[in-house]
């Protein structure tokens, strides 16, 4: 797994956290509370698929911090 990557893709994502695809838009990505926050549109670290071919894409960094200064809620949240 590269650590220098800017942008991470869904696989990159899923390898980080050592989740799949459904729990984390279940748990994280799509629950309005954290979209907000998250969303490209908003200034977040979240390029959201708007059509068919678009593919997720993240700012490497920015996600990783939000991953571990909201650890706590996250997991709480998700059960």
């Amino acid at each position: 797994m590269e650590q220098d990557k800017t942008f991470w893709n869904f696989k990159d994502l899923e390898q980080h956290t050592g989740y799949k695809y459904l729990w984390l838009t279940r748990n994280i990505l799509f629950r309005p509370e954290w979209r907000k926050k998250l969303d490209a549109d908003n200034g977040g670290p979240v390029f959201y698929p708007r059509r068919p071919g678009q593919r997720w894409k993240f700012i490497a960094e920015p996600m990783e911090q939000f991953l571990k200064d909201n650890f706590k809620d996250l997991f709480r949240e998700a059960g």
